[in-house]
């Protein structure tokens, strides 16, 4: 008995010790894109699992007890969300319709579906304790890296015509401000995932005017079906 009392004790120890991570909200934004569209129309397909992807922060430690920076409590940052927003502002340029979808089998009754994915996305940030600034808080020198892997896949009508995976370059930010950091952390963060989505499309765009090297092969717009 007195071991299943101490057991609730330290579970309830535990919990309170848990940090809820604090919700920052992402707004990427899509850049104009140069050149015409691609006269074509397509259904963007995004799935309830990438759409639903989420980055939880580490609980980061307190630095030598001091004063505990705002952007060192654990975050979580919405990516799914931010990679179908950035798909649909990115892809509503590149083709002349583009109508959001979330479900895979509603993609093949449509002639071309686009359905982007993303494979990872790392995210970390490094600090390095400089002393307090001149209102006596503790003030960090942080370095953000980011990365993110995704891909994308063409279908007509429910058959994969293209396919492609690819992953942004490792960036990194020095950042000397650690005020409203998680905010700040979110910014870079939609800005790698807009990067790798332009990516995508820069393939797709360029490999639907690639003329066909041989006789045997065909540029994806050469292998989407007849309109229905």
């Amino acid at each position: 008995m007195k071991r299943f009392i101490l057991f609730i004790l330290l579970v309830g120890i535990m919990a309170g010790c848990t940090k809820v991570p604090y919700y920052v909200p992402m707004s990427p934004k899509v850049e104009r894109l140069e050149g015409r569209k691609i006269p074509l129309e397509a259904a963007l397909l995004i799935t309830p699992e990438t759409r639903g992807k989420t980055f939880r922060s580490p609980d980061y430690p307190n630095f030598n007890g001091q004063f505990v920076v705002y952007g060192i409590e654990p975050y979580q940052l919405p990516v799914g969300e931010a990679f179908e927003k950035a798909c649909l502002e990115t892809f509503s340029q590149v083709f002349e319709k583009v109508t959001l979808i979330h479900n895979t089998e509603e993609g093949k009754n449509y002639r071309l579906v686009i359905e982007p994915k993303m494979n990872d996305f790392y995210l970390d940030l490094f600090y390095v304790n400089t002393g307090t600034d001149r209102l006596g808080i503790y003030a960090e020198l942080v370095f953000e890296k980011c990365q993110v892997k995704a891909s994308g896949t063409l279908k007509s009508y429910g058959r994969t015509i293209w396919e492609r995976t690819l992953e942004t370059p490792l960036e990194k930010l020095q950042r000397v401000n650690n005020y409203q950091l998680r905010d700040q952390v979110a910014d870079f963060a939609s800005d790698t995932i807009v990067q790798a989505v332009k990516m995508l499309a820069d393939q797709i765009i360029q490999e639907s005017q690639t003329p066909p090297p041989t006789k045997t092969f065909q540029n994806w717009t050469e292998q989407i079906g007849p309109a229905r």
